[in-house]
């Protein structure tokens, strides 16, 4: 793993001034005009610091969205330098926080953080969009707390706009629902843009808005491939992962289909994640690996983005799978993977493998997981068309993750998940049977 790079200090000679954003309705639909001009949102989504904006920017992007104020300045400062936007997050509380949007303290406090943050940075150049909260009507228990909570949403992007008559207000929701839809139609009139965190099922939402007559303006505020609560389960209820590979595939059909297609209401995305991040797995959403390379996603977002391929592409995985085609296996047992990758530049590969502990499952109480221990010492021996090693000797669920790397910042990724079962205990031997009573001579009494 790279050393962490310095961060980033903001930079008071970045010049102030806002850039007028707005949302206008159309013969042919809704656009986003920015100083007066058409304006795409082509983005990913980041976390904190040090994110790779040259990169995203040689990729053909033109924005970021953020979710929390702790970077705030920082990112706008960093996107300003690279002549991009920024769809600025706040952190809007959630009900399993402990806040609760019946209470006057929590919300008054909350509104007053929200109110400086907007004027902190109203002005600045690089604003793009005002994102009040990450789907914050998740886990909401009850209609009288859900009634509150789109009330309280509301209220802040009324006073965000009051504050800010330059840049439009955003709701980011998790998938599209109806419920939801109803919910911001009829106690959200004063945001501007809602938004969609969607994956598998981002290639039906233009149909699925067609059905439910919603022909507002919206955003996609996070993409890729199916999330781990739509995979396929191990029998032990473990998510199976796609390859890097795999992912690209689906991160460019679903650009294509659900955010290109919809010409009429679309007004761009944000595809998710810039930056590693352990979430079910270390490599699910992440596009970059902990150590610096570009995964095939990022492949296929230059060709969405840019309408041409990268340079020099990242190499591709063809297989990966168990030799014996089973996924159990007992206490020293050996395992044997079969790999086939290829480098689409003919680049020479190098190949590393890794066995991890499962996660465990992610909740939002466990939002920011660490990654699972790796089994360091573990002997693996790499083969011509594969891997083999015995099974660890704990039974439990565990992940052979294959890395793949060309030399020249690109890399592949895939794992496969098996469990150990529990050794079978050995029978203790059967006690000696008693000798017979000896059988007294005939004749004697």
């Amino acid at each position: 793993m790279q050393a962490a790079l310095p961060p980033l200090h903001e930079n008071p000679l970045i010049p102030r001034g806002p850039v007028p954003v707005k949302i206008e309705q159309t013969s042919k639909g809704w656009r986003m005009l920015r100083d007066g001009r058409p304006y795409f949102a082509k983005g990913a989504c980041v976390w904190g610091e040090n994110v790779r904006l040259t990169d995203l920017k040689a990729a053909g992007a033109n924005s970021v969205r953020t979710y929390h104020s702790k970077y705030a300045r920082w990112t706008l400062d960093a996107a300003q330098r690279q002549g991009m936007t920024v769809m600025l997050g706040y952190e809007i509380s959630g009900e399993y926080h402990g806040f609760s949007y019946n209470d006057p303290g929590d919300v008054s406090k909350q509104r007053m953080r929200f109110r400086e943050f907007i004027k902190t940075h109203k002005d600045h150049p690089s604003l793009l969009v005002w994102a009040i909260g990450n789907e914050v009507e998740q886990n909401i228990d009850g209609p009288e707390n859900f009634e509150a909570m789109w009330r309280e949403l509301n209220a802040l992007a009324r006073m965000a706009k009051e504050i800010d008559p330059n840049h439009p207000t955003a709701l980011v929701l998790a998938d599209a629902k109806s419920e939801k839809l109803a919910a911001v139609k009829k106690w959200c009139p004063d945001v501007d843009l809602i938004c969609f965190n969607s994956y598998g099922a981002l290639r039906n939402i233009p149909e699925f808005l067609d059905k439910n007559h919603w022909q507002k303006p919206y955003l996609v505020t996070e993409f890729g491939a199916q999330g781990w609560w739509e995979a396929a389960l191990t029998a032990w209820g473990a998510p199976i992962e796609m390859t890097s590979t795999q992912k690209a595939k689906e991160y460019l059909y679903s650009y294509q289909r659900g955010i290109q297609h919809d010409t009429r209401r679309c007004l761009g995305s944000y595809v998710f994640f810039w930056e590693p991040k352990q979430e079910a797995t270390s490599t699910w959403f992440g596009m970059f690996l902990n150590s610096g390379e570009r995964l095939e996603m990022i492949d296929a977002m230059t060709q969405a983005w840019a309408g041409k391929r990268p340079r020099n592409r990242s190499p591709q995985i063809k297989t990966l799978e168990f030799v014996d085609k089973k996924d159990r296996y007992l206490p020293g047992q050996t395992v044997r993977v079969k790999l086939a990758a290829t480098d689409p530049d003919k680049q020479p590969l190098g190949v590393s493998w890794k066995i991890f502990e499962e996660s465990p499952p992610f909740t939002p109480g466990n939002a920011y997981q660490e990654m699972p221990r790796a089994l360091l010492e573990h002997s693996i021996t790499p083969l011509a068309h594969g891997a083999e090693f015995p099974a660890p000797d704990v039974p439990g669920p565990f992940r052979i993750f294959v890395f793949i790397y060309d030399g020249k910042g690109n890399a592949a990724t895939g794992n496969l998940c098996f469990y150990v079962e529990a050794a079978a205990p050995v029978p203790a031997p059967a006690p000696p049977e008693p000798s017979p009573e000896p059988t007294p001579p005939v004749g004697v009494q």
